[in-house]
């Protein structure tokens, strides 16, 4: 269920001017409605200035990932040893399946990249995290090759390296 972060102005009467504090409450609501309305009934919507939707961070941990890129990569007829690592001519489609990974497994259920070519090569891409409230994308470019924490690892440990970067990556955009 999500957050909602409501900012709202608290009227308050000085002896020489009337003055506002701002105030800040966090509630949890499947809508946007239903965090209004659970908000306290004394604060009118006129003293509301900003409503904002917060996302937790993608809580995992390596296990997880490397056995749901596993599982992933078993359906496509790969294995990890497949991947060259950092120099690997297929690097972008490895970041593409590790992205269809977290995604499939739900680890990172809203999460999308789009490859951005340029001739022969990928040199460029868009993570995209889909917002299901909105029903709109919020995108972050990123050259391809830097969705790696270590570009000396190859194999499971090269893959689970690109999770990690595209992790970082999709909680910048929440």
């Amino acid at each position: 269920m999500p957050q909602y972060r409501i900012i709202y102005r608290e009227p308050h009467t000085g002896p020489d001017r009337d003055w506002h504090l701002p105030r800040i409450e966090y509630v949890e609501a499947a809508s946007l409605v239903k965090a209004l309305e659970a908000l306290r009934p004394e604060i009118p919507v006129d003293q509301i200035s900003e409503i904002a939707v917060t996302r937790t961070p993608v809580i995992t941990n390596q296990t997880q990932i490397r056995r749901e890129i596993d599982l992933y990569l078993e359906e496509q007829d790969l294995t990890s040893d497949d991947f060259e690592g950092y120099l690997d001519y297929e690097f972008s489609l490895w970041v593409d399946r590790v992205v269809n990974a977290l995604r499939d497994s739900q680890i990172v259920p809203d999460l999308h990249l789009a490859l951005l070519s340029d001739g022969d090569t990928v040199d460029y891409a868009q993570v995209q995290i889909f917002d299901n409230d909105s029903g709109t994308y919020r995108a972050r470019g990123v050259e391809i090759k830097g969705l790696t924490n270590n570009r000396d690892a190859v194999g499971m440990e090269g893959l689970v390296s690109i999770a990690d970067a595209l992790i970082y990556e999709a909680d910048a955009l929440r």
